[in-house]
């Protein structure tokens, strides 16, 4: 569906296609069983077998992919976990996760699978990830926490492939598929992100006091007073932003960029800028059962964490020839 220049374009992966396979051994390789496990208690027994269906017919989409469907020269193993969401997302359909590894065969070194006489792959490999209902997927290290809770940092404007965001979540390329019309993520506002700040100021202006009252030390005292005055002014200014907000900025998004210079939010417009996010458990349709699929992810390295270079490149071609926009119809 996809020409390999168009793939090699969206995925930034530069490479010629006949240079795929090239450093590969010309054995077939085997396909492993799906193993399955199930962590605590995410959905009704009875509804086990149709959320496990969706995570398995995504393996079998990228098994045939032209990327992986010739199995020469690397094997597949995969495996399908169902687990439970957090507590921020109670309401939210049951989490789940599948895995697909690819591997190099050795015929030197390789066994052989029993049914079918191909090789099982040796050592390490790259893999796809596929998580279905998990918004944590989106979502790297936090960057910030209230007492709300933590929360996190998206491009503005990410990446696309096929029309669809791509986020870079530390070493991967995370491909989102949602619900048209529908977020993923609920936007931090400016009024709750700057009341973080101030809580955070006058926390720490109180632990300063309480230093100057424990010691009896002159020069000790002299440095935390200055920093009192210092932290005091910072709470003044930040209470004073707060108050001159309009109800409109209030509820306006929190962005950030590298270039702010030292102002409290970046415009959302700025090159580069990111919103601050959290859990959105208004984005599940709590009508819907357990088992539905409401939110996909497929993850793969980025191009510049490739291990191995001829199988991280295959991995991502095969994320590259998925057609996604009929994966998003099967949302329910």
């Amino acid at each position: 569906m996809y020409s390999a220049k168009c793939i090699g374009l969206l995925l930034g992966l530069g490479f010629a296609s006949q240079a795929l396979g090239s450093e590969l051994s010309s054995a077939r390789g085997a396909v492993a069983p799906v193993g399955f496990d199930i962590q605590g208690t995410p959905l009704p027994r009875s509804q086990v077998p149709q959320l496990r269906g969706r995570l398995d017919d995504m393996l079998v989409r990228l098994r045939q992919t032209p990327a992986l469907a010739p199995l020469q020269g690397f094997a597949i193993n995969q495996s399908i976990r169902l687990f439970e969401q957090p507590s921020a997302l109670g309401s939210a359909p049951a989490a789940g996760w599948a895995h697909l590894l690819v591997r190099r065969v050795d015929p030197q070194r390789s066994e052989r699978d029993a049914a079918s006489g191909a090789l099982r792959g040796v050592g390490e490999g790259p893999a796809i990830e596929v998580r279905a209902n998990d918004q944590g997927a989106l979502f790297g290290y936090p960057v910030g926490k209230d007492e709300q809770g933590d929360y996190y940092q998206v491009p503005v404007i990410p990446r696309r492939l096929q029309g669809f965001p791509v986020l870079q979540i530390g070493s991967k390329d995370v491909v989102v598929l949602h619900k048209a019309g529908r977020q993923p993520f609920a936007h931090i506002n400016r009024e709750r992100y700057l009341k973080g700040i101030l809580a955070d100021a006058r926390e720490h202006l109180a632990l300063l006091r309480d230093m100057l009252n424990d010691t009896g030390d002159e020069q000790l005292r002299a440095g935390l007073q200055g920093n009192i005055a210092d932290w005091q002014r910072t709470v003044a200014a930040r209470q004073t932003e707060l108050e001159g907000m309009s109800e409109a900025e209030r509820r306006s998004p929190t962005c950030q960029s590298s270039d702010q210079r030292g102002a409290t939010f970046a415009s959302c417009r700025t090159p580069g800028a990111v919103y601050y996010v959290t859990f959105s458990p208004e984005y599940f349709d709590p009508a819907l059962p357990p088992s539905s699929v409401q939110l996909m992810s497929i993850s793969v390295a980025n191009k510049g964490f490739l291990n191995d270079r001829v199988l991280g490149q295959k991995v991502r071609q095969a994320v590259a020839e998925l057609d996604l926009a009929a994966l998003r119809e099967t949302l329910d």
